[in-house]
């Protein structure tokens, strides 16, 4: 499965690339999750969690995506 980011959010990572700050263009909503540039793409290229990750970030990287 490949997912991909929502065309509307804009994602940064962290000057220490601990983790990545996203952006929605069109709601002006922010915010952070403690996930790298590398486990985003992870995500995005499976669409597999890592088993680590809790479910509410879980839950945060699929209203990113177009995962349903």
């Amino acid at each position: 499965m490949n997912l991909k980011l929502k065309p509307e959010i804009l994602v940064h990572s962290f000057s220490d690339f601990s983790g990545c700050v996203f952006f929605n263009i069109i709601n002006g909503q922010t915010f952070a999750l403690a996930i790298t540039a590398t486990e985003l793409q992870e995500f995005i290229s499976s669409g597999l969690a890592n088993p680590k990750w809790d479910s509410s970030l879980i839950t945060r990287l699929a209203e990113l995506t177009d995962a349903i």
